[in-house]
């Protein structure tokens, strides 16, 4: 059989109805205390090597993220308790060759472009600070279901891929084709100004979060001609979609660019 072609583009049409290996669930009831409630599911190997990355795409530095992780549990189908043991810093093993759910919650209270800060007022999540992989299964589909229709939040802008039509910037599932994909795509939830344009029929999100007088109208037509013009001289776009995610806070500041979208700070 010949192996998959590994890939790290992705366009939504590829995970509309698909099936994961891998799927997260995120909670945001504890948001106010900057807390993230996490499970995830997925068919145990036998011999189960679970780990937090040490890094973020586009970010070269060795990272802390598994130090904000705290409670964690491993459950069978059935809800038995399955022992495990922390193998390194940011790793966990375990054996069960069943469906298993780890749960543990992560402190999120760090404001940059490249990790994960949730409150009252919104969500940022960076999915490698929070997202753990499982060895073996990372070029498989990986799901994540975004449970905020508790919170007084009303759009979700990504580059994850909504699972179903109706689902792109709503509560629900969103897709990665593996784990690279997932890790390198940032999420901002909230109730952030959101604008859109289209370039040669490719439509751009511009997610605008943060405070102050700003105007958006003006931003939404520079990024539109930006694109235009790059779109001109290289003779088309290399997506299916676009992300600007832009979060104007005191003092702070930075840039990382992803895939399919970009977070300025």
């Amino acid at each position: 059989m010949d192996k998959p072609t590994y890939t790290i583009e992705q366009c939504d049409s590829d995970l509309l109805g698909s099936t994961p290996e891998v799927e997260y669930s995120i909670s945001f009831d504890e948001a106010p205390r900057h807390l993230l409630w996490v499970s995830m599911k997925f068919s145990g190997l036998g011999a189960n090597t679970v780990s937090w990355p040490v890094w973020t795409p586009g970010s070269y530095k060795l990272r802390e993220y598994s130090s904000h992780v705290g409670n964690l549990v491993v459950t069978s189908e059935k809800g038995t308790i399955i022992p495990h043991a922390w193998t390194a810093k940011n790793t966990i093993e375990f054996e069960s060759d069943e469906m298993v759910t780890i749960k543990f919650v992560v402190f999120a209270h760090d404001r940059t472009v490249r990790t994960s800060h949730v409150n009252r007022a919104h969500a940022f999540i960076m999915p490698g600070t929070i997202l753990p992989q499982v060895e073996g299964l990372q070029d498989k589909i990986h799901h994540v279901d975004l449970d905020f229709e508790d919170m007084d939040w009303q759009h979700c802008a990504t580059q994850l891929s909504a699972t179903t039509v109706d689902r792109q910037g709503k509560p629900g599932m969103y897709g990665a084709l593996n784990y690279d994909i997932l890790v390198d795509s940032p999420i901002e939830i909230g109730n952030h100004k959101l604008h859109t344009f289209v370039v040669n029929d490719i439509p751009h999100e511009v997610a605008i979060a943060g405070y102050g007088e700003f105007d958006t109208e003006w931003l939404n037509e520079k990024l539109q001609h930006i694109v235009t013009v790059e779109s001109e001289f290289w003779g088309g776009l290399p997506y299916d979609r676009y992300v600007f995610i832009l979060q104007l806070y005191p003092g702070m500041r930075g840039g990382l660019e992803h895939a399919k979208s970009s977070v300025n700070m």
